[in-house]
């Protein structure tokens, strides 16, 4: 119900089956033979041309193959089409097939959500002054203020979180907070290194990062992770620069001194805060991945709230947010019995 077109998708041969189809679309159904020239006709036919970019992503094969291998059940994206000169908003949302081979096979169906949009939009004036004379007390004091949020666990794998938080994380910058969002990236690592056939393994907390891990960390966390919140952000109308702690020298780092041999794991040395400043006063949100190097140009993985804490130290930032679903500070595992405030650590 409320949906314009219900069809299958076969990722592989490039081919659709349509199931449900409004009169009103019914003209491109007929005539595209292949997916993409279906995707092309409702993007030149329908799609507003200040939402076609972020429609052209989220429909491109690879994008919607990638994150269906990930386990991505379902993915979502809001977008404005014109249809006979009116204008209505509608859901594209894109699901697991239920046929065979598995990943290559997807459900696409396109909601109106023109009247639930307007029900929102109509706010009344005095719940809108509520908010925003509620809000006006934070607003003033984050304005201009840096705040480091460290982006990790569940909310980086679960993409409805994911997608809220990068909307927050625009919504802070439009406001004035200068955002920097430091990232880690355990799960995609943990994937990339079991299909190269790698074991993971992890020593008192850290990844054990020897020659082969210290490369598939630095192209999966400054490679594929930095770019796709990148790319999310951007989604957001939001303007972000991906960085890494390489970059510019930003990281400076050494191997960490352990009783047990943790390869390349490093250890901070000194944090170069220029090219985040830079990319913060020219209007960017740094995207910045925990990979650092040290004066003979050897690659760190660096732990991502180690990076985050000294980072924001070293910015003066007013405030440090750590995204994990970790419950807290655990004094023992077994128990997951979590410090309180007053506790003190032994």
């Amino acid at each position: 119900e409320g949906n314009i077109c219900e069809y299958y998708v076969n990722l592989k041969d490039n081919s659709f089956e349509s199931l449900k189809v409004e009169d009103s679309l019914l003209e491109i159904f007929e005539k595209s033979h292949t997916w993409d020239e279906l995707i092309q006709a409702y993007l030149d036919n329908y799609v507003v041309d200040e939402d076609k970019e972020a429609v052209s992503h989220f429909y491109n094969r690879n994008f919607i193959v990638e994150k269906l291998s990930e386990g991505s059940k379902e993915i979502t994206l809001e977008c404005r089409i014109r249809i006979k000169g009116e204008e209505r908003w509608v859901r594209n949302v894109l699901m697991r097939g239920e046929k065979n081979d598995g990943s290559r096979y997807a459900m696409i169906f396109v909601r109106d959500i023109t009247d639930a949009r307007k029900e929102m939009e109509n706010i009344s004036n005095l719940v809108r002054s509520k908010v925003l004379i509620d809000a006006l007390p934070y607003i003033q004091k984050y304005n201009g203020k840096i705040v480091v949020v460290k982006y990790g666990g569940n909310a980086m794998t679960n993409e409805e979180l994911k997608d809220a938080v990068m909307s927050d994380i625009v919504l802070l910058s439009l406001i004035g907070v200068k955002v920097v969002l430091v990232h880690g990236g355990g799960p995609e690592i943990n994937d990339m290194l079991k299909r190269v056939g790698i074991e993971s393994r992890f020593v008192n907390g850290l990844r054990y990062t020897d020659e082969a891990t210290v490369d598939i960390v630095k192209m999966v966390l400054a490679g594929k992770v930095n770019k796709e919140l990148v790319s999310h952000l951007t989604l957001h109308k939001g303007n972000a620069l991906g960085m890494c702690g390489i970059d510019g020298n930003m990281i400076t780092a050494h191997k960490i001194e352990s009783k047990d041999d943790l390869g390349f794991v490093g250890e901070i040395v000194s944090v170069n805060t220029k090219p985040i400043l830079d990319a913060l006063d020219n209007g960017y949100i740094p995207v910045i991945s925990t990979v650092a190097c040290d004066e003979q140009g050897q690659t760190y993985n660096i732990n991502a709230d180690t990076a985050a804490s000294r980072i924001a130290a070293e910015l003066g930032a007013e405030n440090l947010i750590l995204m994990t679903d970790i419950v807290g500070l655990l004094k023992n595992q077994a128990t997951s019995r979590a410090f309180t405030v007053n506790q003190k650590l032994s």
